[in-house]
C-alpha cells in the first residue's frame, strides 16, 4: 500500500529535502506539497485525508501553533506531525496538548526524521 503523505512549508528547500528523506525511510510514498495553509486545506478537501501531514508551525499568515489548530479544527481526525525550527519547550507541549501526534525539529538528522 503506498503511504500518501503532505508537508505543508513555506520553504521550497525543506519541501526537497522532506520528498528525498521521505522517499528513502517509506517504500514508494505518495507525497504531495503545499506551501502554505490554505493550500493545504484545499488540497485535503479535494484529495481525501493524507495518512500523514507533517505541518511547519511558521507558515505564512500563522503564528505559533496557530496552522496546527486550523489544520486540526478542519480535519480532527488527520494525523498530523509539527515539523519546525522552534525547539521552545512551550511550543512542543501546547502543540502536543492541542493534539498534534508528535514534533519533529527541522534540525533533526535525517536518521531520527526516517526513524520518527
Amino acid at each position: 500500500m503506498t503511504m500518501r503523505v503532505l508537508v505543508v512549508d513555506d520553504h521550497p528547500l525543506t519541501l526537497e529535502i522532506m520528498r528525498a528523506v521521505l522517499a528513502k525511510a517509506l517504500d514508494n510514498p505518495q507525497v504531495h506539497c503545499a506551501t502554505d495553509l490554505n493550500e493545504a486545506l484545499e488540497h485535503v478537501r479535494g484529495a481525501g485525508l493524507p495518512d500523514l501531514t507533517l505541518l511547519d508551525l511558521g507558515l505564512p499568515g500563522c503564528r505559533g501553533i496557530d496552522a496546527y489548530s486550523r489544520f486540526h479544527k478542519a480535519f480532527p481526525d488527520a494525523l498530523a506531525v509539527i515539523l519546525s525550527a522552534t525547539d521552545d519547550a512551550n511550543v512542543v507541549r501546547a502543540a502536543l496538548k492541542a493534539g498534534a501526534r508528535g514534533y519533529l525539529l527541522k534540525t533533526s538528522s535525517r536518521a531520527l526524521m526516517q526513524a520518527a
